[in-house]
């Protein structure tokens, strides 16, 4: 079945049914005006809302978990029950899984909850101008550049990945609303997080044996590892993490898996101009990224300027991944991009704007990229934009 993918409907019905309360600030109000809560949710999300919730002087009575293995688990002091243990609920409950719309599902069904009134969801805070209310505004304002995208995409599996992404942001604060067959992801919880590799996409944009590829945002290296087997002892993985620790470890993995002749760590952040820009270490080195208020300065390299440097022949494909700085990165790569027609894989998830900015931008360097959309996460992140030339 096909679905029917009309932004301007899926615009209207979410303004009549979303108002200000659906905003992060709401989920902060509903904690703040109650003070003993039950957890839904055993895992790393549900140990930071209790920490959140603790600091603001509120108790946790104990968490709530279906993986029958954390059954009778204590979790800083606290006890983790499984849901058939439980016939009634007294304490406001706080979902702190990925798994939030099966278990708003079953609250109001097996309880009779009420979303807001007993029950809330904490979602991930880096999200939280891009997700429900807040959404509405952006979409409203930017509703032909988001059709546009819409109609682009090469296939009818993006589109629709496209479209459920879209409707996922605006009713994730009410999770009702939306069934499994609107999710961009698979939502059976016996399925892992990510399915084969995230960024590739099908048999259609991917690294080839003897490419070189321009991995941006490596990390520790487990993607460049990955496109380290897809180009073989022929090919080249250029992996760029401007962060000092993490650039430290992905060195260590890359000589650890004897990949040192194929992986060449490059210690920059890749940006529009080559230079120096401040970076944001933070405490989690997943969520590192340039910043005005950065505590550090590194090295900044356009792709434009590195290929030229390196005398690099030609690239065959560029990943991006890199906290909301892929714009000023591509257009860094311009002259690449034209020249070689790369194929990619770019995020798209870290700002709102990058969901129709990026694919526009690469539509407009050149116009014979076919463009596909996949969602490799149950979280709102990891929506990833996939170009190649010639169909």
């Amino acid at each position: 079945r096909v679905m029917k993918l009309d932004l301007n409907d899926l615009l209207s019905y979410a303004k009549m049914v979303l108002d200000e309360r659906d905003t992060w600030a709401s989920v902060e109000n509903f904690i703040d005006r109650n003070d003993d809560f039950v957890l839904w949710g055993a895992g790393s999300g549900g140990y930071e809302a209790k920490r959140a919730i603790e600091e603001k002087g509120k108790s946790i009575a104990y968490f709530v978990d279906s993986d029958i293995r954390k059954k009778g688990m204590v979790i800083g002091g606290k006890c983790v029950k499984h849901p058939s243990e439980i016939s009634r609920i007294q304490n406001k409950v706080i979902i702190s899984s990925h798994w939030f719309i099966e278990i708003a599902r079953y609250l109001m069904q097996r309880f009779g909850l009420r979303f807001m009134e007993d029950f809330a969801y904490r979602p991930e805070s880096l999200f939280r101008d891009g997700t429900g209310f807040r959404f509405v505004s952006c979409l409203e304002h930017n509703i032909d550049s988001f059709s546009e995208v819409l109609s682009i995409l090469d296939d009818q599996a993006s589109r629709e990945t496209f479209y459920r992404v879209l409707k996922y942001r605006l009713f994730c604060f009410r999770p009702y609303l939306m069934g499994a067959q609107d999710l961009p992801f698979n939502s059976d919880s016996n399925r892992p997080f990510f399915s084969g590799r995230p960024y590739h996409y099908r048999n259609l944009v991917q690294p080839c044996p003897g490419d070189t590829v321009l991995d941006c945002g490596a990390f520790t290296g487990d993607n460049s590892v990955e496109f380290a087997e897809d180009v073989g002892m022929t090919g080249k993985v250029y992996a760029f993490e401007p962060c000092p620790r993490t650039f430290q470890c992905l060195k260590e993995n890359i000589l650890s898996l004897g990949l040192n002749g194929i992986v060449v760590p490059v210690m920059a952040a890749v940006s529009r101009v080559s230079g120096q820009l401040r970076f944001e270490m933070g405490d989690n080195p997943l969520g590192s990224r340039l910043a005005e208020t950065g505590d550090i300065v590194v090295e900044s390299v356009s792709l434009d300027d590195f290929v030229v440097e390196k005398e690099i022949k030609e690239v065959q494909f560029v990943k991006m991944d890199i906290e909301g700085a892929e714009m000023d990165a591509l257009l860094g790569a311009k002259c690449t991009i034209k020249e070689y027609a790369p194929k990619m894989a770019i995020c798209i998830y870290h700002q709102p704007g990058h969901l129709f900015l990026v694919p526009l931008l690469i539509k407009s360097l050149n116009k014979k990229y076919s463009l596909f959309v996949k969602h490799n996460s149950v979280f709102f992140n990891e929506t990833c934009l996939f170009a190649r030339c010639g169909g």
